[in-house]
C-alpha cells in the first residue's frame, strides 16, 4: 500500500507495525489514501465531518482507535471509491463469535468485510480491541484491492 499511496502520515518514520493507533493516527492514513490534505486541521474533525467516525462513540482524536472504528472507516472510503452501499450485509454463521462483539453502528461495515474476505478469523481480529498499524494497513490495503485501485 505504501508503494502505491503517498502516505505522508506515515514517511520518514521508523514504523513499529505492531503499536495500536489513536483514532487521529488511523484517520491519517485514511486521508492519506483519499487523498486528502489535512495538514494542522483538526483531524478527528474532519474525519466526523466526512461520515468516517460517529462522533457519539468517541470524544477526541487522542483515543485509541478500535478494530470495528477502523473498518467502518475503511468501509465509508470504499463507499466513496466506488460508491457501494453496505447495509443490510450479513455475515455467515461462522463468523458469529465476530459479530456478537461488534457495536450495532459498525455491524454493517464489518458483517461486509467478513462477507468478503477482508476480514476472517484467520486474521485474528477482534473488533473491540484497538487496531493496531499492521492491522490497519491490511485492512485498507483488502479494501483498495476490493475496489480495483490495487
Amino acid at each position: 500500500i505504501m508503494s502505491i499511496y503517498e502516505m505522508p502520515s506515515l514517511l520518514g518514520k521508523n514504523l513499529d507495525y505492531s503499536k495500536e493507533l489513536t483514532i487521529n493516527e488511523g484517520m491519517k492514513c485514511l486521508f492519506d489514501i483519499i487523498p486528502y490534505e489535512y495538514g494542522n486541521a483538526n483531524v478527528y474533525e474532519n474525519a466526523v465531518r466526512a461520515g468516517f467516525l460517529l462522533s457519539q462513540f468517541s470524544k477526541s482524536g487522542a483515543e485509541p482507535l478500535s478494530t470495528e472504528q477502523a473498518i467502518y472507516a475503511a468501509v465509508k472510503v470504499l463507499n466513496r471509491k466506488i460508491a457501494i452501499d453496505v447495509n443490510g450485509f450479513a455475515a455467515s454463521q461462522d463468523y458469529e463469535d465476530i459479530m456478537n462483539t461488534v457495536g450495532q453502528p459498525y455491524k454493517d461495515a464489518v458483517a461486509f468485510t467478513v462477507a468478503n474476505g477482508i476480514i476472517s478469523n484467520e486474521n485474528g481480529v477482534d473488533p473491540s480491541s484497538t487496531i493496531t498499524l499492521s492491522k490497519f494497513l491490511e485492512i485498507l490495503e483488502r479494501i483498495l484491492i476490493y475496489a480495483g485501485e490495487i
